[in-house]
């Protein structure tokens, strides 16, 4: 229902869209503060509105309550959802542009020198391409695609949160074929085809049938790249998709935090349902993720807020599943490793909002 009501409102202009927004995520809060049945400690309160009257800027402080109760982190710095989506998000990125410089169909043009999934084919706006841009027909498309046995096929643009993404298993060249000529008359125009990723034997553990990504987000500002926070994406037993399983926080050296959430609600799993815990994993070549974003977010000044997502292949080596410029997924940031901007939140805010200088409040 949010979904739909989001596009319906992209219609209207810009203080209207605000607002709406606004409503939208403050009743899904309350949703889950109904579950959650805790309230807020009122000093605690207190200082949150200290903090953010310096900055100008009226907020509510259940968003507060919920991150600081399942998390246990007490910090004046979280961003409401409603405002990070309303007000902060608009400010550092070109909403506008987002679809386009989006299209999965480019990610090859965009990053030549960073590990992307084996493209087979794609699509923009109706135009079959091979991955370097050379025009070929639907038939050549169909033709590509029956040398295999397995493929995932996505929509390249508004394809986020696990939608439109389409995997395909085959026992013959001619089931290949119908299988993918079923989806793409679906599909219409701009999908990409690719070859399944084959994941790191350690993330694959932890579910071996959906792909396991780090999500990653970063910063450019005073023309350089700071990375803000990361999460391990889990899918759920005998999901593809990594969406709606386990969200686990990443420290700077790769070692995941000795708890997780469920998607969304935010439930606490203290052990992985396989039984062993979630602080015994360090992610491979994690440093080199963090190498990739620095690098790669230099070249996208209309959008200065990024994350990033990353799948590890059997070597070792990041492979570059999708980046986001429009849904950050703030709440898995801010329920897992706590405030998203950390030691950089008063220069944020005062960026966005004005203000002076603000001295932390970490409250224990």
């Amino acid at each position: 229902m949010k979904k739909i009501v989001k596009r319906l409102i992209q219609f209207m202009s810009t203080d209207l869209f605000n607002f709406c927004l606004k409503y939208i995520y403050r009743w899904q809060l309350k949703k889950k503060l109904f579950k959650n049945k805790k309230s807020i400690d009122t000093n605690y309160k207190k200082e949150i509105k200290n903090y953010w009257d310096s900055f100008n800027k009226r907020i509510i402080t259940d968003w507060h309550n919920w991150y600081s109760s399942v998390n246990g982190i007490k910090d004046v710095r979280y961003i409401p959802e409603d405002v990070f989506y309303s007000k902060i998000l608009p400010h550092f990125n070109r909403l506008d542009l987002g679809y386009a410089y989006g299209d999965k169909a480019l990610y090859s043009h965009w990053f030549p020198e960073v590990k992307l999934p084996i493209t087979i084919a794609k699509n923009m706006s109706g135009i079959c391409y091979e991955d370097n841009f050379q025009p070929i027909t639907f038939e050549d498309v169909l033709s590509k695609c029956e040398n295999q046995s397995r493929v995932i096929i996505k929509a390249t643009i508004d394809s986020g949160g696990g939608r439109n993404i389409h995997v395909i298993n085959a026992n013959s060249s001619k089931e290949m074929r119908e299988k993918v000529e079923d989806i793409l008359f679906y599909l219409k125009k701009d999908y990409v085809i690719q070859e399944i990723v084959e994941q790191h034997e350690l993330l694959k553990k932890l579910n071996p049938t959906s792909l396991n990504t780090i999500r990653i987000t970063s910063l450019l500002h005073n023309n350089q790249v700071s990375i803000l926070t990361s999460h391990l994406r889990i899918g759920n037993e005998n999901s593809f998709s990594d969406h709606g399983g386990i969200v686990c926080g990443i420290n700077n050296d790769g070692q995941l935090q000795d708890f997780a959430i469920k998607y969304k609600h935010g439930d606490i799993l203290t052990e992985h349902p396989n039984g062993f815990k979630f602080s015994s994993v360090i992610i491979p070549g994690f440093e080199k993720i963090r190498e990739i974003t620095k690098k790669e977010h230099m070249k996208f000044g209309h959008f200065r807020l990024v994350s990033w997502d990353f799948a590890i292949d059997v070597n070792g080596d990041p492979i570059l599943i999708e980046f986001n410029l429009r849904y950050q997924g703030l709440n898995h940031h801010q329920l897992t490793i706590g405030p998203i901007f950390g030691d950089l939140t008063d220069e944020v805010l005062t960026e966005v909002f004005g203000g002076k200088e603000n001295e932390v409040t970490i409250l224990s």
